[in-house]
This record gives C-alpha cells, sequence and structure tokens, in this order.
C-alpha cells in the first residue's frame, strides 16, 4: 500500500483505504500509529475502524472477503483474526472492479493497470 500511495498519490478522486479488521485492537490511536509508521498523506490514504460485527459483515457481505477469527489462535496480544490480503478496487458508484493479491507483482501490475483505466473510463 506504500508503494501504492507513492505511485498513486497525484491522482485526483482516488483514496486508498484500509480498514481494520480488529477493532478491539486497532483504536484510532494505534491506526495514527501505523499511518505515521508508512508516512501515509493524510486524505489520501485512510484508516478505518468500527464496530466488530459491521466491520465483519462489510469484509464478508460488502468486499466477499474473508475475515473471521481463528478458533484457538491466540497471538500475544490476543486472539488472531484471519483475514484476507487482497486489495479490492471499487469504482466511484461503489462497484467492486477487481480483485489483487497483495503478495504477487503481477497481480499489484494488473491493479496499477486497471486503476488508469478507471481514470480513462472516467474522463471519455
Amino acid at each position: 500500500m506504500a508503494r501504492l500511495q507513492r505511485e498513486l498519490a497525484q491522482r485526483e478522486n482516488l483514496r486508498l483505504v484500509s480498514i481494520s479488521v480488529d477493532p478491539e485492537r486497532d483504536n484510532p490511536q494505534i491506526l495514527s500509529r501505523y499511518a505515521e509508521r508508512f508516512h501515509t498523506q493524510p486524505g489520501f490514504w485512510l484508516f478505518l475502524t468500527g464496530e466488530g460485527e459491521a466491520i465483519r459483515r462489510l469484509a464478508q457481505e460488502g468486499f466477499r472477503l474473508s475475515a473471521v477469527p481463528a478458533s484457538d489462535a491466540v497471538g500475544k496480544d490476543g486472539p488472531i483474526i484471519l483475514h484476507s490480503s487482497r486489495f479490492v478496487l471499487v469504482d466511484g458508484q461503489a462497484r467492486i472492479r477487481g480483485y489483487y493479491d497483495s503478495q504477487d507483482a503481477e497481480a499489484l501490475a494488473r491493479l496499477r493497470q486497471d486503476v488508469k483505466k478507471l481514470f480513462r473510463e472516467n474522463e471519455a
């Protein structure tokens, strides 16, 4: 995401959004520190949190991504949340335009191309 921010920050009408799937731990102060660590541009890369069940519902029903507690897994800070590592490209009409594996360089190249394509569509 930090690399995407550097590459795409000049684009108006584009936002990067990270949504915590663990709001019990990821409070606004924690998210703020995370944003600082990655030198995010305020207003361009947003970090959101909310009520846990609403976030899980948004992830699963809205984005069609997994975000569930691991039944037996516990880390040093509490239960582990299993969640998708995919990025989702959403257009200005809230339509999902694509899914991209954040660990796959080819998928991220497709994401960059799809963002450019979406901007060309909007300019037409």
